[in-house]
């Protein structure tokens, strides 16, 4: 979730996970999917809640900075937010609601015909955990496969930043098919060093 020049991203998703080359089938629980998590990764099952998905082309700048205000702990400053919020109006958008209630957000970036890159991924607080992230990425990615992409990149904190919450960031990307590419140690600012993950998609 993110190029500027400010911590970005955040949690919370995941749909059948697969163990060595077979699926799990998930448990269930009132109608509702716990999925068991992958070696180790994440310590806590999800619940996965069924959401409505949807793409817009743009207008998702107000969703942005509602879905922003329930998790300071990733998006604490101002003027990032406002970043995030700008760039929500004007680029595609996967769009999760509950009870036609935006919860979460991913806005995507193009680079080129056949590379695009996950700017921000954000799900309310009351609803982390509960596999909508997941779904949104799911979306995003068919969306722009359709459109000729194959690969997808984020960025996020890299290792060396001790915070808790971006590292949990990262097990979600990496849970999700990313893997590293490279550190920008100063990209944003040297006390925010960034990492590139990426996935081939197309």
């Amino acid at each position: 979730m993110s190029v500027s020049a400010r911590k970005p991203d955040p949690v919370g998703r995941r749909r059948n996970r697969r163990l060595g080359s077979q699926t799990r089938p998930p448990r269930t629980l009132n109608n509702e999917q716990l999925i068991e998590p992958q070696h180790g990764i994440c310590h806590a099952e999800v619940l996965v809640v069924n959401v409505e998905i949807s793409i817009e082309r743009s207008g998702c700048g107000k969703i942005c900075s509602a879905v922003l205000s329930t998790i300071p702990e990733w998006f604490g400053i101002p003027e990032a937010n406002a970043d995030y919020a700008a760039k929500a109006e004007v680029e595609p958008t996967v769009v999760a609601a509950i009870d036609d209630q935006p919860v979460g957000l991913l806005t995507m970036l193009r680079h080129g015909s056949e590379a695009a890159e996950v700017y921000l991924m954000a799900v309310t607080r009351e609803r982390h955990r509960q596999g909508i992230g997941e779904q949104m990425l799911a979306a995003a990615e068919t969306h722009l496969e359709r459109d000729g992409v194959r690969f997808l990149q984020v960025k996020t904190l890299a290792d060396s930043d001790p915070d808790p919450n971006y590292a949990a960031t990262r097990a979600f990307y990496r849970a999700n098919g990313f893997v590293d590419l490279e550190v920008f140690p100063t990209l944003w600012d040297p006390a925010n060093p960034a990492l590139q993950l990426i996935k081939t998609i197309g």
